[in-house]
């Protein structure tokens, strides 16, 4: 065997490219503190020096004695975890995380009264070409930081990152708001419980997609699927969540963000979101989806049935959970939509009339082409043309989305047009047009194609085309439309 042991410089410049947001790394420091039992974990970011910015994640949870502290700044670190219930787990957190954003990482520590620090470079590691850390009893320096900043805990630690050169946004105001929204999102669950998090001074409160607390959200759906957890018969559960959020107005929907970039499952490890709005494979987003919303809940356990890595940023669903998934969700999804397309198509109609057609109708009447029926006899019923003017009538249903855009009956001279307000058209054109002028073309147009359809000398076959005529134009505006 010979040594093979990896260039320090270049593979921990290249683990500063591990896929990581500012955001996502940020969250997975706060795990670190929660999996501490932290109660409060304070964030703060601000400028240190000339082009160089501070970050500090500080919290009040167990700190670490010395041994943890060592293993906590080494890649793949081996400190004891409860895969089940931590958050972390793969010992690659507080490095990979840290790297991600800035070169130098401080972390002081203190437990049962003792304060640790331990120091973690990489202009050291590469000037040096090995992977180095400083640990040690921390200064007095470094112990009035502890205190700064947090507030006197008795036990706890403080990550402070600088050498910043990796920042996402350098508008530190954009920077904080984004990430207050985040971690309110991601940690939902945790805030909900008591735990206290703060960006700056300013506290994070729960952001819940799922708007539960909403007496108008709609629960469809709430239960569990057992699932093998490494192939040797040993089960957990997996829980699904599915629900259809408030019925809003538009101006309403718009400014809380229901739409089709948030809709979807939300994946939540051990209670901590670590994937927004996917579709899974399971369903194609839409606008008439944009009520749907689900959470899909499971234990660390399942992390390799589930390929999560461990920068926890989503999974892969194995045939089972994708099959149970599809055979719940989508009967849920199908009924949204369909209430959205109902929805969509009384709004659509709401205040339209088609009266105007008809009175054109009506006025033309004299000069418009005879559809009198092969069956009238004039010359018996002498009274017909006179007692069955040319006349228009216009009516709604709601015949479904794959129904024809409308139907047309004819009796004597007069025809009538029943619409079908769930069509996409009868949605997009009268849904988006108070313009009469405009409402009074399109209804002439279709008078006049059901005039033409009436004209045909209706036997079976040419019955038969009519209907063929009808479908195929219906089809092709919806598909265009959809």
């Amino acid at each position: 065997m010979t040594d093979n042991t990896p260039n320090a410089g270049k593979l921990i410049e290249s683990l500063r490219s591990t896929g990581y947001s500012n955001y996502s790394a940020i969250a997975d420091l706060v795990d670190n503190a929660l999996d501490a039992h932290a109660t409060n974990v304070k964030i703060k970011i601000g400028t240190a020096a000339k082009n160089d910015h501070l970050l500090t994640i500080s919290d009040d949870g167990d700190g670490m004695n010395e041994a943890v502290l060592d293993q906590a700044l080494r890649l793949g670190s081996d400190t004891p975890k409860d895969n089940n219930s931590d958050l972390g787990k793969f010992g690659m957190g507080l490095i990979t995380a840290s790297i991600s954003m800035g070169r130098r990482l401080v972390v002081i520590t203190k437990q049962h009264g003792q304060y640790l620090t331990a120091i973690h470079d990489v202009d050291d590691i590469i000037d040096k070409r090995e992977f180095v850390k400083e640990l040690r009893r921390s200064t007095e320096q470094e112990i009035n930081t502890f205190a700064l900043y947090t507030g006197g805990a008795m036990h706890g630690t403080v990550v402070l990152i600088s050498k910043i050169d990796h920042l996402q946004s350098k508008n530190l105001s954009q920077f904080t708001n984004k990430l207050i929204n985040d971690l309110g999102e991601i940690f939902r669950e945790y805030i909900n419980a008591g735990k206290h998090l703060s960006v700056n001074d300013k506290d994070i409160l729960a952001r819940d997609p799922l708007m539960l607390n909403d007496a108008e959200t709609d629960t469809m759906f709430d239960e569990a699927f057992e699932l093998d957890v490494d192939g040797d018969g040993e089960t957990d559960n997996i829980r699904l969540r599915i629900v259809a959020l408030p019925k809003l107005s538009d101006a309403e929907s718009e400014s809380m963000k229901i739409n089709q970039f948030n809709q979807g499952f939300y994946i939540m490890r051990n209670n901590r979101q670590i994937a927004r709005a996917e579709t899974l494979g399971i369903f194609t987003k839409h606008n008439y989806s944009n009520r749907f919303r689900a959470e899909l809940f499971f234990s660390g356990s399942l992390d390799g049935a589930l390929s999560v890595n461990f920068t926890k940023n989503g999974i892969e669903l194995n045939d089972a959970v994708t099959s149970w998934l599809k055979q719940m969700a989508m009967p849920q999804i199908t009924t949204i939509r369909n209430q959205a397309t109902k929805d969509r198509a009384r709004k659509a109609n709401e205040g339209k009339t088609h009266k105007g057609a008809e009175r054109i109708v009506d006025t033309k009447g004299n000069v418009l082409p005879d559809f009198k029926p092969e069956t009238v006899d004039e010359t018996v019923d002498v009274s017909w043309r006179e007692n069955h003017k040319n006349s228009a009538e216009f009516k709604t249903a709601e015949n479904g989305r794959l129904g024809s855009l409308f139907e047309h009956e004819t009796y004597g001279r007069k025809i009538t047009i029943t619409y079908n307000i769930e069509h996409p058209f009868y949605q997009v054109f009268f849904g988006n047009t108070d313009n009469r002028d405009l409402i009074d073309a399109v209804d002439c147009l279709v008078y006049s194609m059901a005039a033409g359809l009436t004209k045909i000398n209706l036997g079976q076959k040419e019955q038969e085309l009519a209907d063929l005529f009808s479908e195929t134009m219906s089809s092709t505006l919806r598909t265009l439309l959809n």
